[in-house]
Order: structure tokens, then sequence, then C-alpha cells
């Protein structure tokens, strides 16, 4: 993890280390990033004029229909539950633009309100997952590694068909377990024991647990590590807001 308190460094130095993200598999954390004195949108406007990122703005709504946005809310909604993205539930390991077959490689977050209990995130590098199934459970790597399947989301024509790890390089990983097309009954079993595996894994030093608080910021290569959430409590709507932008670095 690399952790950086906005207020302490220099957008020149922060811009340095996002276009490092193309190699890189551990999150960026950006303490106090986005306040009165820098909002969101100047985020926006900074990643896309001075980083040369270039924004994907294609975002999934909750009826299943592609609507561009420049960012996301990610926030517990009670009408909304049943997703994992509007729920106060513990989410799973998985990567958010699995089901593109030409997707963004950066998500950048905003911390507009952390819940003041639980919430916290957990990233799993794609590295420590090849190492750690390598050593634990090497026919399992083998299946997701040499397995191709089908990730699609919505209404529509947004669908990715690859195997869910590639090894090759430095490795990448598409995974989204409720989005896979499990019809086939091997890859309905191998889908099952990698999410019994990933769940396993939360507790286990492999993986990285950090608690962005409200305004803090947060971006990492999705293709390099899966990431997942912790339950969090709250009794009303929109006690945890998260924004989400999605980027290519090329």
């Amino acid at each position: 993890m690399i952790e950086l308190n906005k207020q302490e460094t220099t957008l020149s130095k922060i811009g340095e280390l996002i276009l490092l993200l193309a190699d890189e598999e551990v999150p960026l954390i950006l303490r106090n990033a986005c306040n009165e004195d820098f909002s969101e949108n100047e985020w926006f406007n900074y990643l896309e004029s001075q980083c040369k990122l270039r924004p994907d703005l294609r975002h999934i709504s909750f009826k299943g229909l592609v609507e561009e946005q420049n960012w996301w809310e990610i926030s517990n909604q009670v009408d909304k539950s049943t997703t994992y993205a509007h729920s106060t539930t513990a989410q799973p390991f998985h990567t958010d633009n699995a089901w593109f077959s030409k997707g963004p490689e950066v998500n950048f977050f905003i911390m507009k309100k952390q819940a003041s209990n639980g919430g916290e995130n957990l990233f799993y590098p794609i590295s420590r997952i090849i190492n750690d199934l390598e050593r634990q459970n090497p026919s399992l790597l083998n299946d997701l590694s040499e397995t191709e399947v089908t990730i699609s989301k919505g209404n529509h024509d947004v669908v990715h068909k690859t195997p869910i790890i590639i090894t090759e390089g430095s490795g990448k990983i598409f995974w989204n377990f409720y989005r896979t097309d499990k019809s086939d009954p091997f890859i309905h079993d191998m889908c099952q024991r990698f999410f019994s595996y990933l769940s396993d894994q939360q507790e286990k030093s492999s993986v990285i647990e950090v608690k962005c608080e409200t305004n803090d910021a947060f971006l990492f290569n999705d293709q390099k590590l899966l990431h997942a959430r912790r339950g969090f409590k709250a009794s009303q709507n929109r006690e945890r807001v998260l924004l989400q932008s999605m980027w290519y670095l090329h």
C-alpha cells in the first residue's frame, strides 16, 4: 500500500504515482484528498488534463442500464439494498470492470462520507493471489488460468470472455462471481471453489486492510488486484457515500 496525505505532498508527486499504476498492484491511499479547496470535479479535471488519463463514463445503473456520468455513487440505500453497492453487508472480493472486454484500468474513489462503524476496504494483489494458489491449490490456479469464462452485466451487450486469472507478464485478474456465466457445470464448480477460497483468505496476511475516512481518496489498477469491503452499520440512507470514476492509463 502507498499512503500519502494530500496536504503534505504535491499534485505533481501524486500524478507520478498515479501513472505508475500501469504496473503497480497495491492501492494508492490519499488522505484528506477532497474538500472545499479541491472537490471531486477538480480531481476529475486534474486526472484528465494533468495526468492525461482518459475517462470511461460508462456506469451500469441499479436497473442495469448504461448511463454516462463522471462519478457514480456507491451508498447504502434501503430501496436498492439488493445490490452490494447499495447495501450495508460485507462485499466479497471482486474486480469492478470485469465485464468490459477492454475496460478501464484505474478506479478512483472519493470517500464523501465514511460509516462510523465498519466499511473497511480489503485488497488482494494479483502476485499474492497467484503465489498463494501455487502453494495452496495449484489445480485451482490451473483451472482459473486455462478456462475461458463469460462475464456480463445488465440488459445490454457488455460482455467479456477471458480466463479469470492471466499469469503471463505481471498478471491480471477479472473476477465477479455473480456476473460470471456458470451454466457449464465445470465453470460453476470452479467459481464456487474460488469464491470459497477467497472467503478463507480474507483474514490472511496476504490481504491489505485499510479504512478510508471521510474526504480520503483511494485508487488502484482494477486488473491488478481484488478488492472487498467489510460490512458496516447504518440506521439511515447514505451514511456511507463513496464516489467512483474509471480511467484508462493510455
